[in-house]
């Protein structure tokens, strides 16, 4: 559920009304921006009725990542990462040693909620940091 608030707030405004709309997202996701009659990101957004508009305020789930344990024993090294987000949204998953040079490490796409994956080139001995950035 997202919210998006008018001020004043009523359902219908005369013809030259300025009125202000904020969008409040939600815990765990993010405003994208303003479609419809209006666009751009700015929030709140102010705008002058001249006539009749549709304004949507369009929200995104963010984007967690996070490393995982291992469910069982088993051979594999390197860490289980869990990306989870919007269903169908892809990402680009990086690495860093020092969190300033980022490589591309892989592409995802999430299915349902999350996808998880396997970081085999990590190795104990130097740090690593993780970041995702929507495609």
């Amino acid at each position: 559920m997202r919210k998006t608030r008018g001020s004043p707030e009523a359902n219908a405004y005369t013809k030259g009304q300025a009125g202000r709309l904020l969008a409040q997202p939600f815990p765990g996701q993010a405003f994208l921006g303003w479609t419809g009659d209006a666009s751009g990101t700015q929030n709140p957004l102010t705008v002058t009725v001249p006539t009749n508009r549709t304004i949507t305020a369009t929200f995104a789930r963010r984007l967690s990542l996070a490393l995982q344990p291992w469910p069982s024993p088993t051979p594999h090294r390197g860490f289980l990462l869990q990306l989870a987000g919007g269903e169908g949204n892809t990402c680009l998953v990086q690495a860093s040693p020092d969190l300033a040079a980022w490589q591309p490490l892989t592409t995802l796409t999430i299915s349902n909620t999350a996808v998880q994956f396997i970081d085999v080139a990590v190795t104990n001995r130097s740090p690593r940091f993780y970041r995702g950035e929507l495609r």
